[in-house]
C-alpha cells in the first residue's frame, strides 16, 4: 500500500510540475503580447515628418497546396518599400512598413 501511495504522489507531482510549466509559458506569452501592444500604441504619439519614397514593389509568392489538404495553391503578396526622411537635420533611411513588426512577415530584402 505504501508503494502505491508513493506512485500516486510521484504522478501528482509530475502533473503539478507540468501545470506550473504551462502557466509559466502562458504568462510569458501574455507578457510579450502586452509589451507589443504597448509598443504599437506608443507610435500614435510619435511626431510626423515628410519623407521621400525611394523604391516600392509588390512581390507575388505562389504557395503550393499542402499535401493532404483540399484546395488549390494560393497567391500571397508582399509589399516592400524603401524611403528616406529627415529629423533635426539628420537623414534616415528605412524599409519598415508596419509598427508592429520589424519587416513584413520578418523578411528582409
Amino acid at each position: 500500500m505504501i508503494w502505491k501511495l508513493g506512485r500516486v504522489s510521484e504522478s501528482r507531482n509530475a502533473s503539478i510540475a507540468c501545470i506550473a510549466l504551462l502557466l509559466l509559458v502562458l504568462a510569458g506569452v501574455v507578457g510579450w503580447a502586452g509589451w507589443r501592444v504597448t509598443e504599437v500604441r506608443a507610435t500614435a504619439s510619435w511626431p510626423t515628418v515628410q519623407g521621400r519614397l525611394i523604391e516600392a514593389e509588390v512581390i507575388e509568392h505562389h504557395r503550393a497546396r499542402v499535401p493532404g489538404r483540399s484546395g488549390t495553391s494560393r497567391i500571397e503578396y508582399e509589399a516592400r518599400a524603401r524611403y528616406t526622411y529627415e529629423v533635426d537635420g539628420q537623414r534616415y533611411e528605412g524599409d519598415r512598413l508596419r509598427a508592429d513588426t520589424d519587416h513584413v512577415e520578418g523578411r528582409r530584402r
